[in-house]
C-alpha cells in the first residue's frame, strides 16, 4: 500500500508543478495573442477549458489510504 501511496503523491506533486508552469506559459500565450489581435492577424477569442481536477482526486485517495491504514 505504501508503494501506491508514494506513486500517488509523486503524481500529485508533478501535476501541481506542471500547473504552475502552465500558468506562466498561459500568460505568455495571452500576451502573444494580444499582440496578434493588435496587429489584426487573428480574430479575438479566449478559450478556457476546465477538466477534472486529478490532483485533488489523488489527494483524496491518499487521504483515504491514510485513513484505512490508521484504522487497521
Amino acid at each position: 500500500m505504501a508503494d501506491i501511496k508514494n506513486v500517488l503523491l509523486q503524481a500529485q506533486s508533478e501535476i501541481l508543478t506542471l500547473r504552475r508552469r502552465n500558468e506562466v506559459l498561459q500568460a505568455k500565450v495571452d500576451t502573444m495573442d494580444l499582440f496578434a489581435l493588435v496587429l489584426r492577424t487573428q480574430p479575438a477569442y479566449q478559450s478556457v477549458g476546465m477538466g477534472e481536477d486529478v490532483a485533488w482526486l489523488i489527494e483524496k485517495e491518499v487521504a483515504e489510504i491514510d485513513r484505512r491504514e490508521a484504522a487497521s
